[in-house]
């Protein structure tokens, strides 16, 4: 530690004693090289990225009004949790007062005829509170993934595979019927050669093929 301490001094020591003009020179120097020297594309640049502004924007920001929003639903029970409820709270601010008023209203004028009225949300208007948060968008992107990975597997299926031995014998049946057409193959001019044209001039040293084009 002591050893890069001396040698960011004596660094600093002798860029002090440069002046202006070559300082810009150097930082120009140094920004072209980053310039030239730039991460392939995809990758992660750490030179323009603060990785601690990627990690936080993930994260739902809560305010003033969510925490109040939260603590004037607390005493409701819901069936989800109220950290699922704060991500949205703002938004759902007005939407919770009615439901509480509804509630409150409910219970006062139901206490002196029936005790079965709850104060409580009914479920279905906690789950039109809930599809607004952003796990509930995250789920849906994931099943919208899974969707498509298996409609890609399904088509795969459908294709039409065959196995290597197969695939090796029309490999074979196919060069045995088209290698006499062939003439580095099938030579003309041999035994082989169903045809019995003339020899190749490039390779024997008759010269009929040429006599017979003429």
């Amino acid at each position: 530690m002591g050893i890069c301490f001396m040698q960011a001094e004596a660094q600093y020591r002798v860029d002090k004693k440069r002046d202006r003009q070559e300082r810009q020179i150097l930082d120009s120097q140094e920004r072209a090289f980053w310039d030239v020297h730039r991460p392939v594309p995809g990758c992660v640049n750490t030179t323009e990225v603060d990785f601690r502004k990627l990690s936080r924007s993930g994260r739902p920001k809560y305010s003033s009004s969510t925490h109040a929003a939260v603590a004037s639903c607390s005493n409701i029970t819901l069936p989800y949790s109220t950290s699922a409820a704060a991500a949205h709270a703002a938004a759902q601010t007005p939407s919770c007062s009615v439901s509480i008023l509804n509630g409150a209203t409910n219970s006062a004028s139901s206490s002196g005829t029936s005790q079965q009225t709850s104060p409580y949300v009914s479920p279905s208007s906690s789950v039109r509170h809930y599809s607004q948060t952003p796990g509930i968008r995250r789920c849906t992107r994931l099943q919208d993934t899974l969707k498509q990975e298996i409609s890609a597997l399904e088509a795969r299926l459908t294709k039409n595979v065959l196995k290597t031995s197969k695939v090796v014998e029309n490999y074979l049946q196919y060069f045995d019927h088209r290698r006499v057409f062939d003439p580095f193959l099938t030579q003309p001019g041999t035994a082989v050669d169903s045809f019995q044209s003339h020899s190749n001039p490039w390779i024997s040293d008759t010269v009929d093929y040429w006599q017979h084009d003429k």
